[in-house]
C-alpha cells in the first residue's frame, strides 16, 4: 500500500511540473492547473493526477497556433535552444544556412524569434549544388536585403510536424514570412515548391526545423531580375 501511495504521489509531482513549464500565451501553466483543479477541493489522489495531466494538455492546447498538435506540442519544454543556436550546433548539416544568416544580417532577429513558425532548412548539400556565381552574387553587401527576404522565404506562419505536413491537402498554400507563400504537395512524397522535405522533425524554442533538398527562390526574387 505505502509503494502505492509513493508512485501516485510521484506522478502527480511530475505531471504538476509539466503543467508548471508548459509555455502560454497571456498566462501560465500553473495558472490554468489552478483553475482546472483549485486549491483545497476534494478527490482521490489518483483523480488529481488526471486532472493535472489534463491541464497540463489544456494549456498545450491553448499555447499554440496554426498546426498545434497534442503530441507535437512538448517539444518547447523539452528544446530550449532558439533557432539559430540549433543550426549552430548542427553544423555538419547547416553550417552554409548559419552563414548565410549571419551574412543578411537576420541572425539577431531570429534568435530572439518566438512566434510559431517552420523552417524548411536547405542543407549544405543543397547549397552545393546551386551555381558558385548565383551564390556569390547573393552574399553581395549590395545584395544584404535580398538574401534576408530569400531566407525569410523558407520560413512559414505556424508549427507544423512532418505528420502535420503530410496531412494537409495536397496543394495547401501556407504564408512565409517574406511575404510570399509556399505549396505543400505530398502525392508523390513531401515537397515544399517541388522540393523534398526530409523526415526529420527537428524541435527549437518555438518550432519546428525540417531539412529541405533544394534552396527556394520567393517570387520576387525572380520579379527584380
Amino acid at each position: 500500500m505505502q509503494q502505492k501511495w509513493i508512485r501516485t504521489v510521484g506522478a502527480f509531482a511530475v505531471a504538476s511540473a509539466i503543467a508548471v513549464q508548459l509555455p502560454m500565451r497571456g498566462g501560465s501553466g500553473v495558472a490554468l492547473a489552478d483553475t482546472e483543479y483549485p486549491t483545497g477541493t476534494g478527490g482521490g489522489i489518483a483523480e488529481q493526477v488526471a486532472t493535472v495531466g489534463t491541464a497540463a494538455v489544456v494549456a498545450y492546447g491553448v499555447s499554440t497556433t496554426t498546426g498545434s498538435g497534442i503530441g507535437s506540442g512538448l517539444f518547447a519544454a523539452a528544446s530550449a535552444k532558439g533557432l539559430v543556436q540549433l543550426l549552430a550546433s548542427r553544423a555538419a548539416e547547416f553550417g552554409e544556412l548559419r552563414r548565410l544568416i549571419d551574412l543578411s544580417g537576420l541572425a539577431d532577429a531570429l534568435a530572439a524569434m518566438d512566434a510559431p513558425v517552420t523552417f524548411f532548412a536547405p542543407t549544405n548539400s543543397a547549397f552545393a549544388v546551386l551555381p558558385a556565381d548565383d551564390v556569390a552574387a547573393l552574399v553581395s553587401p549590395q545584395n544584404r536585403s535580398k538574401l534576408s527576404n530569400v531566407l525569410q522565404y523558407h520560413i512559414v506562419e505556424g508549427r507544423y510536424s512532418i505528420s502535420q505536413l503530410k496531412a494537409l491537402p495536397d496543394g495547401t498554400i501556407l504564408k512565409t514570412l517574406s511575404g510570399d507563400t509556399v505549396t505543400i504537395t505530398n502525392k508523390d512524397g513531401l515537397k515544399v515548391n517541388g522540393s523534398t522535405v526530409g523526415e526529420d522533425d527537428i524541435p527549437f524554442s518555438s518550432g519546428w526545423v525540417h531539412p529541405i533538398g533544394g534552396a527556394l527562390t520567393p517570387p520576387s526574387a525572380n520579379e527584380n531580375n
